[in-house]
């Protein structure tokens, strides 16, 4: 074996293991340049330090071993760009994924710092809010017409049913809110209209905009307070003569039951209407 390194000596030159190098002999990527037949033992040509090299380069791209053999195997550079090309667009997803995630976070995390900021329930409050994009379907379900809360979870499930028929992204169920037509607010009325979640303006579908501007605002502790908070809110709107120029939204800012047990959604709302002032 004259010349060669044993194999913890290639190992330690080239600052990989032992265990690595073997690895690397079982995946057919660097086969050592001897091998004793009697002891088993594995040597190595100090040249070999290239293709190890190149080994390195492709695991640090994310590469798997397998991917690397493919293209050490292939050694056709039109064939390796198209595996590397392959690799660049399925990193171009996971990014998209990391960011559709670190989005989902800063929402969640914006949600808990608006319930801790957010004033007590009943509380009216005129709030300029930024445009919003949602996702929506109809509500087939007036659930404001049933007791209880169980039709309102039936909504939640057409909602989810939706998106998963159009394999479109799961949403953190922080996001919901629902809609009552703006001339039924203004007419006493809670009809339910549309049930959504707010989603990023890239969402891949069609989606509404919630227009932003002044919004005549209160919160309730509850879906069972909601009603009554929404009649306040409406009768607070004809007494400042506050035009209401556009639909009715019940927004679930944040969920409780992440600390607490409970046999229905512990929701805190922001119920909340576009409105004009008088002139």
């Amino acid at each position: 074996m004259k010349n060669l390194l044993p194999i913890g000596e290639m190992a330690s030159l080239n600052h990989v293991t032992v265990a690595a190098l073997r690895l690397y002999a079982d995946k057919g990527l660097l086969k050592p340049a001897a091998v004793n037949p009697h002891t088993g033992y594995r040597y190595y040509d100090i040249k070999q330090s290239g293709r190890l090299d190149l080994i390195k380069t492709l695991k640090s791209l994310g590469m798997s071993l397998e991917e690397i053999k493919v293209i050490l195997d292939r050694r056709e550079p039109e064939e390796i760009e198209a595996v590397l090309k392959e690799k660049r667009q399925s990193i171009d997803r996971d990014l998209h994924h990391l960011q559709l995630q670190e989005a989902a976070v800063d929402h969640c995390l914006q949600a808990l710092e608006r319930y801790r900021c957010a004033p007590p329930e009943g509380t009216l409050t005129l709030e300029f809010i930024e445009e919003r994009t949602i996702y929506a379907i109809p509500s087939s379900i007036d659930f404001y017409a049933y007791e209880g809360i169980d039709m309102y979870e039936r909504s939640l499930n057409l909602l989810r049913d939706n998106l998963a028929a159009n394999q479109l992204p799961s949403l953190n169920y922080f996001n919901i809110g629902t809609t009552v037509d703006a001339e039924d607010f203004t007419a006493g009325r809670l009809k339910a209209k549309e049930i959504f979640a707010f989603v990023q303006p890239e969402f891949p579908a069609e989606t509404e905009k919630l227009p932003r501007g002044m919004y005549a605002c209160t919160y309730a502790n509850g879906y069972r307070q909601e009603p009554c908070n929404a009649e306040k809110l409406r009768q607070w709107c004809q007494d400042s003569s506050y035009t209401v120029t556009g639909d009715y939204i019940c927004e679930i800012i944040t969920e409780m039951n992440l600390f607490e047990e409970s046999t229905e959604r512990s929701m805190f709302l922001r119920l909340q209407v576009p409105v004009i002032f008088p002139r």
